[in-house]
């Protein structure tokens, strides 16, 4: 696995994931709520892309392949 896309990031599990695999050389974009993005510590291997996840019909990362994608994000509250 060489890259992965990821909703969700900035949540408890997300960072997780995306730390793991950072630490597995694995290249990462995050798609993430715009402004959360600070939650995420920059890394050369990890691209953010602001995504409102209920706008997801209009997602489009052109000529990117990834190995996996990983959907975790969701619209509820947290806390």
């Amino acid at each position: 696995m060489e890259k992965v896309i990821i909703t969700g990031g900035t949540g408890f599990v997300g960072r997780a994931v995306i730390k793991e695999l950072i630490n597995q050389n694995v290249e990462v974009t995050a798609l993430v709520r715009p402004g959360s993005e600070k939650a995420l510590e920059a890394h050369d291997l990890l691209s953010i892309v602001d995504f409102e996840l209920s706008k997801a019909h209009e997602l489009d990362i052109p000529h990117k392949k990834f190995d996996v994608f990983y959907h975790i994000g969701w619209e509820g509250s947290s806390g």
